[in-house]
């Protein structure tokens, strides 16, 4: 069951995002219902938790191609074959396009979590750019 709970603030200074985050447990078999969840919502921005993947993904080099924005941290593959790469929780920002992410070195490396520190800005509403929806 997916459950998405969408808070909008009341005043805003710029363009309003819609963040949302989702523990998907391996993006590889659900990326069309995501996408779909994503633009039924108008979701621009999305944490993904427990994406299970690494550098080669499919599932985010087609974000890329479709021109979404991805920062993620992918898992090195424990062994080199096509098998899963289970364990643990990969993590991975994504956005629409006039959204820009930008990873964030915190100085914190850590052995017993992955974290993935990340910034969010629009494009100003001047900006030819735009937020697509």
């Amino acid at each position: 069951m997916l459950l998405i709970h969408v808070q909008r603030h009341a005043t805003t200074s710029g363009p309003e995002l819609v963040f949302a985050h989702m523990n998907i447990r391996s993006l590889a078999n659900k990326l069309d219902d995501l996408l779909d969840v994503r633009r039924n919502l108008a979701i621009d921005v999305l944490f993904l938790g427990e994406t299970w993947h690494d550098a080669d993904s499919v599932s985010f080099s087609r974000l890329r191609a479709d021109r979404f924005q991805v920062v993620d941290r992918p898992r090195s593959r424990v062994r080199d074959d096509l098998s899963t790469n289970y364990g643990g929780v990969a993590i991975a920002v994504v956005a629409v396009p006039g959204v820009r992410l930008t990873r964030l070195d915190v100085g914190i490396q850590s052995e017993s979590c992955e974290l993935l520190c990340v910034r969010v800005t629009s494009a100003s509403p001047s900006s030819s750019t735009g937020l697509v929806r």
